[in-house]
């Protein structure tokens, strides 16, 4: 589940990351620590680490998938639709407003 919980950690994220070790204490509830985290040998029981891993597996119960490859294959898809509607958009752009509305 690694794999994925980086993934989602990175496509998600939106706090600001800390990555000095210098930095970790005191900590901030503003930021995002889970990178010295992977650097700290009991770090897969601290805190931001833990919230990635239940974040992970909602995001694996909330669409109903199997396991973790499986949600890998799904995140790949919809980066690839988005890609493609990108695409579509700039070499349309005078029908991206019509793309959209067709999409969405």
């Amino acid at each position: 589940m690694n794999n994925l919980q980086d993934i989602l950690h990175l496509l998600l994220c939106q706090a600001p990351h800390k990555y000095n070790m210098i930095d970790y204490r005191p900590r901030l509830p503003t930021v995002c620590y889970s990178y010295i985290e992977e650097s700290i040998a009991e770090g897969t029981t601290l805190q931001d680490h833990l919230s990635w891993e239940a974040i992970t597996e909602q995001f694996i119960a909330t669409l109903n998938l199997k396991n973790p490859a499986e949600a890998l294959t799904f995140i790949k898809a919809v980066l690839k639709l988005s890609q493609d509607f990108r695409d579509l958009t700039l070499e349309n752009p005078e029908r991206s407003n019509f793309i959209r509305t067709l999409i969405f």
